[in-house]
């Protein structure tokens, strides 16, 4: 169920703001507490024992101080804002819960996911391209919250960054496997790179290039940059009818980041040890009257910063972000050892958009990744076990 709506993006959220301020339900973090209800009490009813999966204990510490933050604040939260707020911490353990569940659950079965990542990663592409070719003016959107796009693949995700980001990483999965593809398999990579090109995002762009680069350096196979190429020839000969977001020179969403930054700046020098709360960070906007009075509800920018690191650091302060630096860390380490040709390219990507969205803590790049390790230390856990099932070629296409 899962992964049939995870496509699916943004197009489902019911927004509840009008019985409290920033409250929405994605019913994709519906399906996700559902997969987690039937593996805790598959768990419980087999007397199984919960045996923590890799990460998790340095997931808790993070959300152990993210807890404290908030409830440190709670006098001087509204008792709405409180609750709005400890929803975000209750997403962050459904995550934390999430991976753990999904460990167990590609231990039990024996499962790769690398096929079906590619296909999310597809499915998005295809939404996305038709998206863009049937209603390429999407500033309506404006007032709704969103930013206005015009002639860009906003995709499923309502934003081309996001929607980039997922087709980045869903591409370094095909790049995975392109030596062993066939025709139809090259097609894919092509269209991936194709939508990817039609996002006419910068950072997206980036992030791409720089996953390929250190794949291609860690495989010593430099032909494979010759995809940014491609990408090139395709963002250059793509239409560009009009508007500032085609325009690949514009200068107004650098400014408007570097305004967000210096905000978050403000709110973390006021709050430097344990931030304003997990994540209470839309309050302290408003309070900060650094959103308007009339759209500080709505606006789906206005509970976070455009750099992930500076939301940790303004929510739950230095304490916070050591944990969460801590956690990264460990991540990287394990992929360069353990999975150099897709979880680290992969996490290479997610940290490079990080310092330009709030990705790391975006539900679906969120999902992409700690499915991703789970799939790694699964492969590996069970190729170690049983050499025969999955065996060193198998191993190496991490």
């Amino acid at each position: 169920m899962i992964l049939i709506i995870y496509p699916f993006g943004q197009l489902f959220r019911l927004s509840l703001t009008s019985v409290l301020p920033g409250l929405r339900i994605q019913p994709f973090e519906v399906a996700i507490f559902v997969f987690i209800a039937f593996w805790f009490f598959r768990k419980l009813k087999l007397k199984e024992n919960f045996k923590p999966a890799l990460f998790v204990k340095e997931m808790a510490i993070f959300g152990l101080i993210a807890f404290l933050s908030l409830f440190l604040k709670i006098g001087q939260l509204k008792a709405s804002e409180f609750i709005v707020s400890f929803f975000y911490l209750v997403r962050y353990f459904e995550f934390v819960f999430f991976y753990w569940s999904a460990t167990d659950f590609l231990i039990a079965q024996k499962l790769s996911l690398k096929k079906y990542l590619l296909l999310l990663g597809l499915a998005v592409a295809i939404l996305s391209l038709e998206q863009y070719l049937v209603f390429p003016d999407m500033r309506l959107l404006l007032n709704l919250g969103w930013d206005e796009h015009y002639f860009r693949a906003i995709g499923p995700f309502l934003d081309p960054a996001f929607t980039g980001i997922v087709l980045c990483l869903a591409f370094l999965v095909w790049l995975n496997n392109l030596e062993k593809g066939n025709f139809l398999f090259l097609v894919e990579g092509i269209f991936l790179l194709l939508v990817i090109g039609l996002t006419f995002s910068r950072l997206t762009y980036l992030a791409l290039f720089l996953g390929v680069s250190y794949f291609s350096l860690a495989k010593k196979k430099f032909q494979f940059l010759s995809l940014v190429f491609l990408l090139l020839a395709i963002v250059l000969v793509a239409p560009k009818p009009g508007g500032e977001g085609v325009n690949l020179l514009r200068t107004n969403s650098l400014d408007a980041k570097l305004k967000n930054y210096g905000q978050a700046l403000t709110i973390i020098k006021k709050n430097f040890w344990l931030g304003v709360g997990f994540n209470a960070y839309r309050f302290a906007q408003r309070d900060h009257s650094f959103l308007s009075p009339k759209d500080w509800q709505n606006s789906n920018a206005g509970a976070g910063t455009d750099d992930s690191f500076l939301f940790v650091l303004a929510t739950t302060g230095i304490f916070g972000l050591s944990a969460f630096l801590w956690l990264w860390i460990k991540i990287m380490t394990y992929a360069a050892a353990k999975s150099p040709f897709l979880l680290l390219p992969s996490g290479i990507v997610i940290l490079t958009s990080s310092f330009f969205v709030n990705c790391l803590f975006y539900p679906w790049v969120v999902f992409w990744l700690w499915l991703l390790v789970a799939e790694v230390t699964v492969q590996k856990k069970l190729s170690s076990q049983a050499g025969s099932d999955f065996g060193p070629d198998q191993c190496k296409q991490s």
